[in-house]
């Protein structure tokens, strides 16, 4: 799936979907992580396979389950792949909201604590940072010095990804051209969802 001509052909394969789909109920977070990474590349600029996966029989359901319960990184993939169901797609921003857990789900993944591990200069404190133009640079050298200092930095950058990509969920949600008032302030009433929001 990372080419682009073979993306439709692998969802076109009878039971290729249903066998990722099972990826993601999976309890080893290797296998569902993987499964959520090969659905987010295959509906990647791809509205065909988009439609295909957004409307199969579960779909939702499973991805819900997998940002709820996954690792970092199952989070992040299942929550870009959401991204590529919902891009333009009003229908189904409506029924990602309509799926019972999904929208809160997001919400907790997205304003998850991130365990960031000692160094000798602290994480700068973002509440306390107007500019996120600046907070992303503070936060760029604060990754190099984690680097310089041999720390892990992989866990943090993942836990970083996944809530940005689990916001990002939320806000395409709202955007697709057509929800009505009351269906942003169905979102926007979800536990978590304004704090994902304005971080």
């Amino acid at each position: 799936s990372e080419l682009h001509r073979n993306r439709a052909p692998i969802v076109a394969t009878p039971g290729s979907v249903d066998a990722l789909l099972k990826g993601l109920r999976e309890t080893d977070d290797g296998i569902r992580t993987t499964a959520a990474f090969a659905l987010a590349k295959l509906t990647e600029r791809e509205p065909g396979n988009a439609e295909a996966i957004a409307h199969h029989p579960g779909s939702l359901v499973d991805l819900a389950g997998c940002i709820a319960k996954g690792s970092k990184r199952a989070r992040g993939n299942a929550a870009v792949c959401v991204c590529h169901l919902t891009e333009g797609r009003h229908e189904v921003a409506a029924m990602v909201v309509a799926t019972e857990g999904a929208v809160r789900a997001l919400a907790d993944a997205a304003t998850a604590p991130v365990e960031y591990p000692p160094i000798e200069d602290p994480i700068p404190a973002y509440h306390d940072v107007t500019s996120q133009a600046v907070a992303d640079m503070e936060k760029a050298e604060w990754l190099v010095k984690m680097r310089d200092q041999g720390r892990q930095t992989e866990d943090v950058e993942a836990a970083e990804d996944a809530r940005r990509s689990c916001a990002f969920a939320i806000a395409s949600l709202g955007a697709c051209k057509g929800p009505s008032l009351r269906e942003i302030q169905r979102i926007c009433r979800v536990r978590g969802v304004l704090t994902a929001l304005t971080w």
